[in-house]
This record gives C-alpha cells, structure tokens and sequence, in this order.
C-alpha cells in the first residue's frame, strides 16, 4: 500500500494550519519524513507484535505499519503519535508550538454529516470478533488478547452531547468485550445515568481514527463539550459523520474500523489483569461488559493497537494534563513559556522567561493546583533548556537548582484514585532555574553552526 499515492488527504498538512488527515494520510506523511518503519516479515499477534514496537520505540521511536500479521489480513499501525516531532506533525505545527497550538484551537467547530459513504465491509450475523480483528497479546500476564487503540463514542442519553474516550477492551467472546470505565469520568456519568433508567448505553467503538479523533479523544474537556466538534477544531475542519448500521449513532466517515454495540446494564464481569500504564499489572476486577452487534470496516483496514505505558501511551496522557497545567500556570506567571508531562505522567516539567526571583516556584505551585490527580514532581526551567530531552533536564537539575533551598516537599497530599497503598501522596516542586542577574556565569556554551549542520553532507 502506497500511502503517498493511495491515502486521502495525505498532501494537506499545512504548518500552522491543521491537519485534514486521515490515517492513511497521516501514515504517508510520517513516511515521506522519515518517520515510518514498515515491518514486512509475518509477525505474530501473541507477544511478537508488541516486542517490536517496544523495540522500536526504545530505539529509533518511529511509527511502525505491519505488514503482515500472521492469521490476519490487517495491516497493523502503532507508534503514530510516539513523541513530539510526529505530534507536531500531525497539528502542523512546530514542535516548540504544541501546547500554544492546542491552546489556540479551544474553540468548537460543527460536524457535518456525510453525504455518501464509502463502501465498508459489514459484519452482523453470527458476529465473531476474533475472526474480523488481530487478537493482540501485548503482555505475558495479561488475561488475554486486548483493544487497546479503540476509542469509544457515546452520547450522553439525556443531552445527546457527545463522548470521545480511550479504554482497555478486552477480548472475552465471539461478540464480547470487557472494560472499565472510571466513575466520575464523561463515559462513567453517560453509563450511570442511562443504567439508573435501566437502559444499556449504545457506544461504537473507533479503531483507526484521525490524528485529530486520537488527540480529541486523549483530551480533558468540560462535560458539555462535544470531543468530535473538538477534534473538528484541532484540524480547521469538520469532520465528516456517518451514522452506524446499527446504532443511533454517527461516526467519522474515514474510521477504519467501527464496532457497533452497547455496555450492558446490571452486569458487571472479571476483567484483567492486565499490563498497566505504571508499568505493572492490574489485577483482576469486576468491571463492565460490553455486547457487539456489528462491525464496519475499510477495504484493507488499518488496525491500531498502542503499546500501554509506552512513549505513544504516555504522550496521549500526559498531553491534555499539560495543556490544563499550562493554562493554569499563564493565569499566575503570563511569561510560563511550555509544559510537558514527559518522560513519564507524573512528570511535569515547565519552561518559563523568569523576570523575578520566587516565580519558578510560583509556577510550580499553580502547576500543582491546576492538576490533582496526576502530577507528583514538577521541574522549574529556563528558557535554554530543551524539556522534550531529559538529560537536558536533569543538566539543569544538576547545574542551577540547590537542594536546601530549591527544593520544596509538599507532604500528606493525595493523587490519582487507584493508589490505595498512598505511594503517590505528597508533591516535589523543584527550582532549577539559574539566579537572575548572573546570566553571564550561566551562559550555556555552544558551537555555532552546529543547529543547522546536516551529517549527510559529510558521508
């Protein structure tokens, strides 16, 4: 497959713009830049699959396009969104403008329904998930074969207002998945309010999506927001909508994949354990079913699956922590420059223009309360520092924070929900911005010329 010839879309990556991509198209670009790894060996979908793409992201961290699974016709995708070059790319913006970008599109933009569809392979009778999707294993203790890129829609059933979220589903029967849905999240008060009237809650499930869907349905909206409109925003464009065969619902039309069905009321079923984002596994819990009644799908589809707790994992969760931590901080210290959560969720590092002693701190303390759950340590910089390289970082750490007096621990405050050990309490904010007035001492050294030196033109 020729992404560069057959994809939609895959020429109109317009920096500063947005990007109107679908996969296909997203997955041509990141080829023509270098971005792509295409695996043409057969691989297996038990444990093989998944230890190449961790390979690859502790490498050379590229996307990667299987091109063969054995027992399966798909093509599998993973590591699309890996770090921050293939974001950037995705937005259409420079790497040093994520954040600022995403900021700027916080707006809604109108759907639109699709006038025609294109033709999609359908599944209904006698519907058997494990024949029409690669059964992927991703870990050895994991309970079984697990969708791990499937974004679920769902409305709220009495607004109609419209939910986009990612969720482990784990492959259990012929027309069976299980998942758990954090209570107090969009889809947790969508279920809960449907089961009180003693309905199931109608969802399809999107494997394959836009750039803009997967960033739309990471991020952390108001609950009458509709993450679709968003994800319309974050590409400049509406999103073309095509309702479900089944289902009241409309799905983006260039979808590779949809699962149509519902999560059941009343039935709770063992789920797990599974190979968690922390790095190790969650055990075995009662959590919610859900019932397929159909499955659409592209000519060829383009399965997706992500690596939990990987850079792609990590990126997608972090990336809407580090939006709201930015905003927060702009409301305390305006001259906050950016803020990644990077390498890991509990990392926040912020990137600041210090104009007076005291507001690297101050930003710390605004990062803290602009996010409860997630963020345990926050790193102060300055502006020279690179905070997408964590030995960058750590240099700053280790040349202008002093410990008895840059180093605040904030004890006995609690973190994200599932810690019921409290080893997540408490916070660390440290200062490792130089002292103003003595920029000369801490100039950083530098070769000139090297930023634009290409080692091509020397082999």
């Amino acid at each position: 497959m020729d992404f560069r010839r057959g994809g939609k879309n895959n020429t109109s990556w317009k920096k500063g713009k947005g990007s109107i991509m679908d996969i296909r198209g997203f997955l041509g670009l990141l080829e023509e830049n270098e971005e792509l790894v295409r695996i043409k060996k057969g691989v297996s979908p038990k444990f093989e699959l998944s230890a190449v793409i961790s390979t690859i992201q502790r490498t050379t961290n590229k996307a990667v396009l299987f091109e063969s699974v054995r027992g399966y016709p798909h093509k599998v995708a993973s590591n699309l969104l890996g770090n921050h070059r293939k974001l950037s790319m995705a937005l259409g913006c420079s790497p040093n403008r994520i954040l600022k970008t995403l900021v700027e599109r916080w707006g809604l933009t109108k759907c639109v329904q699709a006038t025609a569809e294109e033709e999609r392979t359908v599944f209904i009778d006698d519907l058997k998930l494990g024949e029409c999707l690669p059964m992927i294993h991703h870990y050895e203790k994991d309970a079984g074969p697990y969708i791990t890129g499937g974004i679920i829609l769902a409305k709220d059933p009495e607004t109609s207002e419209g939910n986009l979220s990612y969720h482990r589903l784990q492959m259990t029967g012929k027309d069976e998945l299980r998942l758990r849905i954090t209570p107090g999240h969009h889809l947790g008060v969508y279920f809960e309010k449907a089961e009180k009237m003693g309905e199931s809650l109608p969802v399809a499930i999107l494997i394959g999506s836009s750039p803009a869907v997967m960033l739309a349905a990471s991020a952390n909206l108001p609950l009458d927001w509709d993450e679709l409109a968003f994800a319309a925003s974050l590409q400049g464009e509406p999103i073309g909508l095509v309702g479900c065969k089944t289902l009241d619902l409309s799905v983006p039309v260039d979808t590779e994949i949809v699962i149509e069905g519902e999560i059941l009321a009343g039935i709770r079923k063992p789920e797990g354990p599974y190979g968690d984002w922390l790095g190790n596994y969650v055990p075995v819990t009662d959590n919610h079913v859900f019932k397929a009644h159909a499955v659409t799908m592209k000519k060829s589809p383009i399965y997706y699956t992500i690596l939990s707790g990987s850079p792609e994992d990590i990126l997608l969760l972090g990336l809407p922590t580090a939006t709201s931590v930015f905003r927060g901080i702009y409301k305390v210290v305006p001259t906050v420059r950016d803020v990644a959560c990077w390498p890991f969720l509990f990392h926040c590092i912020v990137k600041l223009h210090k104009t007076a002693e005291g507001q690297a701190k101050q930003a710390a303390m605004a990062a803290f309360g602009a996010n409860m759950e997630w963020i345990k340590f926050c790193i102060v910089v300055d502006e020279d520092v690179n905070i997408y390289d964590s030995s960058d970082v750590f240099w700053a750490i280790a040349t202008r924070c002093c410990p008895e007096r840059d180093v605040i621990v904030i004890p006995g405050i609690p973190s994200f929900r599932r810690d019921p050990h409290k080893i997540h309490w408490g916070r660390v904010a440290i200062d490792a911005t130089a002292p103003l007035g003595l920029e000369n001492e801490f100039e950083r050294k530098r070769i000139p010329g090297e930023e634009e030196l290409r080692i091509e033109d020397y082999t």
